[in-house]
Protein backbone atom coordinates (compact mmCIF):
# COMPACT_ATOMS: atom_id res chain seq x y z
CA UNK A 1 0.00 0.00 0.00
CA UNK A 2 2.85 2.54 0.84
CA UNK A 3 4.54 1.94 -2.25
CA UNK A 4 1.10 2.40 -4.46
CA UNK A 5 1.22 -1.14 -5.99
CA UNK A 6 -1.85 -3.22 -5.53
CA UNK A 7 -2.07 -6.01 -3.48
CA UNK A 8 -2.69 -8.58 -6.32
CA UNK A 9 0.22 -6.83 -8.18
CA UNK A 10 2.79 -7.23 -5.57
CA UNK A 11 1.33 -10.74 -4.90
CA UNK A 12 1.87 -11.91 -8.42
CA UNK A 13 5.80 -10.40 -8.24
CA UNK A 14 6.54 -12.02 -4.85
CA UNK A 15 5.37 -15.62 -6.94
CA UNK A 16 7.14 -14.89 -10.12
CA UNK A 17 4.16 -14.53 -12.47
CA UNK A 18 4.03 -10.79 -12.68
CA UNK A 19 5.61 -10.61 -16.92
CA UNK A 20 6.92 -6.95 -17.42
CA UNK A 21 6.67 -5.24 -14.27
CA UNK A 22 7.78 -1.38 -14.98
CA UNK A 23 10.70 0.07 -13.95
CA UNK A 24 8.76 2.65 -12.09
CA UNK A 25 6.79 -0.17 -10.18
CA UNK A 26 10.09 -1.76 -9.41
CA UNK A 27 11.69 2.07 -8.31
CA UNK A 28 8.44 2.72 -5.46
CA UNK A 29 8.85 -0.94 -3.90
CA UNK A 30 12.52 -0.40 -3.46
CA UNK A 31 11.94 3.22 -1.89
CA UNK A 32 9.23 1.58 0.51
CA UNK A 33 11.56 -0.81 1.15
CA UNK A 34 14.28 1.61 1.67
CA UNK A 35 16.45 -0.37 -1.04
CA UNK A 36 20.50 0.55 -1.33
CA UNK A 37 21.03 1.16 -5.15
CA UNK A 38 22.80 -2.32 -5.51
CA UNK A 39 19.83 -3.88 -3.43
CA UNK A 40 17.23 -1.98 -5.88
CA UNK A 41 19.51 -3.32 -8.89
CA UNK A 42 19.07 -6.96 -7.64
CA UNK A 43 15.50 -6.40 -7.39
CA UNK A 44 15.36 -5.26 -10.60
CA UNK A 45 17.83 -8.58 -12.41
CA UNK A 46 15.13 -10.89 -9.94
CA UNK A 47 12.15 -9.24 -11.63
CA UNK A 48 13.39 -9.25 -15.40
CA UNK A 49 15.18 -12.83 -14.76
CA UNK A 50 12.88 -15.82 -17.32
CA UNK A 51 12.31 -18.77 -15.05
CA UNK A 52 14.63 -20.92 -17.36
CA UNK A 53 17.47 -18.47 -15.83
CA UNK A 54 16.65 -18.69 -11.95
CA UNK A 55 18.79 -21.57 -10.63
CA UNK A 56 16.34 -24.16 -9.09
CA UNK A 57 15.86 -24.95 -5.31
CA UNK A 58 17.53 -27.48 -4.02
CA UNK A 59 14.99 -30.08 -2.89
CA UNK A 60 15.78 -32.12 0.08
CA UNK A 61 15.18 -36.28 -1.01
CA UNK A 62 15.45 -36.61 2.78
CA UNK A 63 14.51 -34.79 6.22
CA UNK A 64 18.31 -33.78 7.95
CA UNK A 65 18.62 -35.60 11.27
CA UNK A 66 17.96 -33.01 13.76
CA UNK A 67 14.62 -32.06 12.08
CA UNK A 68 13.85 -35.86 12.61
CA UNK A 69 14.42 -35.67 16.03
CA UNK A 70 11.50 -33.21 16.12
CA UNK A 71 9.14 -35.72 15.08
CA UNK A 72 7.80 -37.60 17.78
Amino acid sequence: MLAGVSITHCTRLEQGRANGASDSVLDAIARTLRLTAEETAHLKNLARATPSSRPARPCAEHASTSSRQLLP
